[in-house]
């Protein structure tokens, strides 16, 4: 499956200004959230759109993702202090490709 551009964008967006407002939020807070929120922009099923931009910009450093001490199912993100200038920086076109061959 892929993500379009505007899709990527919009819930690249989305997950870095709610980071912005709210330093640190569990993966349930950014989910229901984004159920909430009718500007953001996506195909397919919302919840795999924003797991696989979750990811992408856990690799690419600019999110961390933590899991509670007591319970494993809890998951906090919130932005990495370095790469706060990436929030300055103009859109890239990138396409997110997920590649199910070898599922």
């Amino acid at each position: 499956m892929k993500i379009s551009t505007a899709s990527y964008e919009s819930m690249r967006e989305f997950i870095l200004s709610l980071l912005q407002e709210q330093q640190e939020v569990t993966f349930n807070t950014l989910l229901d959230a984004a159920f909430q929120d009718k500007t953001l922009k996506y195909e397919g099923d919302l919840s795999w759109c924003l797991i696989q931009v979750k990811r992408d910009l856990e690799v690419r450093g600019i999110i961390e993702i933590n899991f509670d001490a007591t319970s494993s199912r809890v998951q906090t993100v919130k932005l990495v202090k370095r790469k706060r200038k990436y929030m300055a920086e103009p859109k890239s076109r990138i396409v997110f490709v997920v590649s199910n061959q070898n599922l």
